[in-house]
């Protein structure tokens, strides 16, 4: 079930093109994560986490200034040891979770809770985030920290509060954090060992429309088997409740899954990148191939980002750009439809010669072709080539603009093309 919007595109077409990042912001250090900030209300706030190898590192609260159209630094703050992944609060501002590399000989990662100090408009980086509690008994590397969101957060509950999901390299854990002045983080739930194979889970992501539903993507998975897939686990048992399967191409090439993010908007709906330039959206309910596939990117695409109110997806690719695709309920629901009256077949025939439809480069279904009326992404950011993109992140105020991070710790603003909004909104 896909239409020309999502099939994807061949190598090398880029729809259009646009390679001036409009507001940019540069860190001055290499940087891997960047996350949007929920609490600001109508001001666009994003975290940037640097990786200075000799420490010495920052969260970077980089803004938009409307009246200027530029990214300015809303606060900066130390952070010594290598930043890994971070995500600010759903419900405050002030508080953001951090995955860092070990400051003693010991090959456990760490990981914590801080307090953005003051107003959090410290623009000198003189002062440093204040621990409000660490994550104990992490093993291992740890690449993943993620706070509830969706229908397991309560919106009535103290700001100085949640839940935390934490992936490292033996196990899932559930934290519970009580930010108030007697902090503490209890481990809630732990799951069972993900066995012998080496490799930390990469990312991970809570499912906004089911209060137990959290997938995490990992290389190995030890004993599970699950051939580089996503795993979605039920938070109630901390056991595996459904995987989306590695396809076999990818598996075949020596790829798996970088990322994987659920879509904001609809119920059983995910979305997945890959080592073989490729984003692909999957229904829960039958995860054993894809709905669509978004192709074209020449390198890894190491993330996917679902717009949280309009069917747009950004994704970060190695290769040198952001892309903008548009995705939907007519790639799910309505052409599925129309092929069962049409062809009077049953579900899963018309999901599978969809499905196989939706491949581009050799895909899953080897021989298969893209018609002549496939259309690519929407908009190409960036310089094919140039320095690789390792995030992308929605604005939460802003829902027509995102922020792409490069390697080098570069920032841009990126947004959707005007003729792109008056196809969405007329």
């Amino acid at each position: 079930p896909v239409t020309a919007d999502s099939r994807g595109t061949r190598p090398g077409d880029l729809g259009t093109m646009s390679s001036s990042p409009g507001a940019t912001y540069a860190t001055g250090e290499r940087a891997r994560c960047i996350a949007s900030v929920p609490g600001n209300g109508e001001r666009t706030v994003f975290a940037v986490g640097t990786q200075r190898l000799r420490g010495n590192n920052a969260v970077h609260f980089v803004a938009h200034d409307r009246d200027r159209d530029a990214l300015v630094a809303r606060g900066v703050y130390k952070h010594h040891p290598e930043i890994w992944d971070l995500q600010p609060s759903p419900t405050s501002d002030a508080l953001v979770a951090t995955l860092y590399n070990p400051s003693s000989p010991s090959q456990n990662h760490g990981g914590a809770v801080w307090r953005v100090p003051g107003d959090g408009e410290d623009t000198s980086g003189s002062k440093a985030l204040e621990s409000v509690a660490p994550f104990p008994e992490i093993n291992g590397a740890a690449r993943c920290v993620r706070w509830r969101v969706g229908v397991g957060v309560d919106p009535s509950a103290p700001a100085t509060g949640g839940t935390l999901a934490v992936a490292d390299e033996k196990t899932l854990r559930l934290f519970q954090l009580d930010a108030s002045s007697n902090a503490a983080m209890a481990i809630a739930a732990t799951s069972d060992s993900f066995g012998d194979a080496p490799g930390a889970p990469v990312a991970g992501a809570w499912d906004p429309h089911s209060a137990n539903a959290f997938a995490i993507v990992s290389g190995t998975h030890g004993a599970l088997h699950r051939d580089d897939g996503v795993c979605v686990y039920d938070t109630r048992t901390m056991r595996v409740s459904s995987v989306i399967p590695n396809p076999p191409s990818s598996r075949r090439a020596g790829c798996r899954f970088a990322d994987v993010e659920f879509d904001p908007r609809r119920e059983h709906k995910a979305f997945t990148a890959g080592d073989d330039g490729m984003a692909r959206a999957w229904d829960l309910r039958k995860p054993t191939d894809p709905t669509s596939v978004f192709a074209g990117h020449e390198h890894w695409v190491r993330r996917v980002c679902a717009n949280p109110v309009y069917d747009l997806l950004v994704t970060a690719s190695a290769d040198g750009t952001a892309r903008l695709w548009r995705h939907g309920e007519t790639c799910d629901t309505r052409e599925d439809d129309e092929e069962r009256k049409t062809n009077g077949s049953n579900g899963n025939e018309s999901r599978t010669s969809l499905s196989t439809r939706a491949f581009a480069r050799g895909g899953d279904f080897p021989g298969t072709k893209m018609d002549d009326d496939d259309v690519g992404p929407v908009e190409t950011y960036g310089v094919l080539g140039g320095t690789a993109v390792c995030g992308v992140a929605w604005s939460f105020a802003d829902p027509w603009s995102f922020a792409s991070l490069e390697g080098d710790g570069a920032v841009a603003l990126r947004v959707v093309p005007r003729a792109e909004k008056y196809r969405i909104l007329l």
